[in-house]
């Protein structure tokens, strides 16, 4: 753990290769200590390393990562569906970032209805934010009528 908050100091200061440096460390720490790839731990390493990756606009390395973390909060017996949800949100803004708006619009689409069980209000600002990016998307796709339903 304490490799892992190395990084997370690194990445607070914008020294991303260090920060990057550390978590991997950890990560691969944790993975001679423990026999279980699932553990939530690693879930939050990937994730740390992904954040790391969005940064340097390594939208391949961010997608694997995402991945790996997805894959085992989906493997946890109760898995957090809000984590879930951000996962599928990051994954459509990659593929927006990529200019592959249908598979943007895919994630996006999917992290709203995960979002709209888990707060079924809307009033959560995240819910307000997928409304946005898949405007957005919309928008790049040059669809002006689809927005209007969101």
């Amino acid at each position: 753990m304490i490799l892992s908050n190395l990084g997370a100091v690194h990445k607070q200061h914008e020294q991303l290769e260090q920060a990057l440096y550390y978590c991997e460390k950890a990560l691969q720490v944790g993975r001679d200590h423990t026999y279980n790839q699932y553990n939530p731990i690693f879930s939050s390493l990937y994730n740390n390393i992904e954040l790391i990756y969005s940064e340097q606009n390594k939208y391949n390395l961010t997608m694997k990562n995402i991945e790996h973390a997805l894959q085992i909060t989906e493997a946890d017996s109760q898995p957090n569906q809000e984590y879930i949800a951000e996962s599928y949100n990051n994954i459509g803004f990659i593929f927006l970032e990529q200019h592959n708006y249908q598979k943007s619009l895919q994630n996006l689409l999917h992290s709203l209805h995960i979002f709209l069980k888990v707060f079924p209000s809307e009033t959560d600002l995240r819910i307000s934010e997928l409304y946005n990016n898949i405007a957005l998307c919309f928008a790049y796709m040059k669809k002006w009528i689809q927005p209007i339903e969101y």
